[in-house]
């Protein structure tokens, strides 16, 4: 993926410009029907423009999952309560997640489709994601409200949590579940699961 980072303000304005346009066209007609056209309709910039930053339209599209994601944890980490544990984090991350969605609705389908679509960008992402929950998962160990478990096994922890994290919010991209009893639920398993305090 070829990416020319933008510089100055005006630069970050437009990038920013076209990232959204191209999530929210994604959100109405999925990775396979965003053409550089239809992004560029929505972004009100010619066709030309949207190969500023981006040699192709791959690399538009490869660049979103990274894009959206980034600015997902700036968001929550407005919303972000300082010094809390491993379960209130948790019940904050998911509660975060289903408000990003509802106040940008292209958040699911982009999450269900960068997989396939855009494997690479996706494996990046999920590779940070998967060493940031590692992390929080060490820190709840450590001090000592995680129980049961030790630093060896945090690698297939993380794992195992990040499926259950992502079927709860895949069931609420494809409305089989409601998503505060889901958030409820999650909290009580994780308290059990993990012997947390």
């Amino acid at each position: 993926m070829s990416v020319k980072k933008p510089v100055t303000p005006v630069e970050h304005q437009s990038f920013d410009t076209l990232m959204l346009a191209a999530c929210q066209v994604i959100g109405r007609h999925g990775y396979k029907g965003a053409s550089v056209a239809r992004i560029a309709v929505e972004a009100g910039i010619s066709q030309g423009h949207c190969y500023k930053f981006f040699k192709s339209r791959d690399d538009i599209l490869s660049h979103v999952i990274l894009w959206v994601m980034e600015q997902f944890e700036n968001w929550s980490k407005k919303r972000a309560r300082r010094e809390v544990g491993y379960l209130q984090y948790e019940h904050n991350a998911l509660e975060q997640f289903f408000s990003y969605q509802k106040k940008h609705p292209f958040f699911f389908r982009i999450m269900h489709e960068a997989e396939v679509e855009t494997p690479s960008s996706w494996k990046s992402f999920a590779d940070r994601r998967h060493d940031q929950y590692m992390n929080l998962l060490l820190s709840g160990i450590e001090s000592g409200e995680v129980r049961g478990f030790n630093t060896n096994q945090v690698d297939d922890l993380a794992r195992f949590l990040s499926a259950v994290r992502r079927s709860i919010v895949f069931g609420a991209y494809e409305g089989t579940i409601k998503k505060d009893r889901a958030i409820e639920t999650y909290d009580l398993f994780l308290r059990q699961a993990l012997g947390c305090l």
